[in-house]
């Protein structure tokens, strides 16, 4: 199955619906970074721990709190879902031989939990302005790629006094 993350998800919702191919060799870092995102998408709606270690590098922050994420998720039977996602744009920035930076831009209307029966659970949280994030994506020994850092970027030259 493969997502088409340059258009809105019709209808939002990857939950039972089969895992996406993950394609993360090579050097085509956005279509990689593509596919990640398309396994985090699918992963928030159908949560467990061992697609973690495929999407991000075991041992790492972001690694550990989205582990937390799906045991709290599982335990109370509920699932991480979107509306209306959009991948607007991916740069990359700077490119090694054990990482790759990018700029990522992605908006979407909102973010919530809904329950077994995809009923909204708490409350929502709206977006609706696009969000600007620096992610380094880093090889396994097998050269497959993996999210290492996932950092929000605040666009706001002002300052507090």
């Amino acid at each position: 199955m493969r997502i088409d993350l340059s258009k809105p998800i019709p209808g939002g919702s990857l939950h039972g619906t089969p895992r996406p191919r993950l394609e993360n060799t090579g050097t085509d870092y956005v279509a990689i970074f593509k596919s990640l995102t398309a396994q985090w998408r699918w992963w928030g709606e159908n949560p467990d721990t061992a697609t973690l270690d495929a999407i991000y590098v075991p041992g790492t922050a972001v690694h550990d709190a989205k582990v937390a994420d799906a045991h709290k998720l599982i335990d109370t039977n509920h699932r991480w879902a979107d509306d209306n996602y959009r991948l607007i744009s991916v740069d990359v920035r700077a490119v090694q031989p054990q990482a790759v930076s990018l700029r990522v831009v992605d908006n979407r209307d909102n973010d919530k939990i809904v329950d077994a029966a995809g009923v909204q659970f708490g409350p929502l949280l709206p977006h609706g302005t696009p969000l600007s994030y620096d992610i380094v994506l880093q090889p396994d020994n097998d050269g497959r790629w993996r999210t290492y850092a996932v950092h929000l970027v605040v666009d706001d030259p002002t300052v507090q006094l």
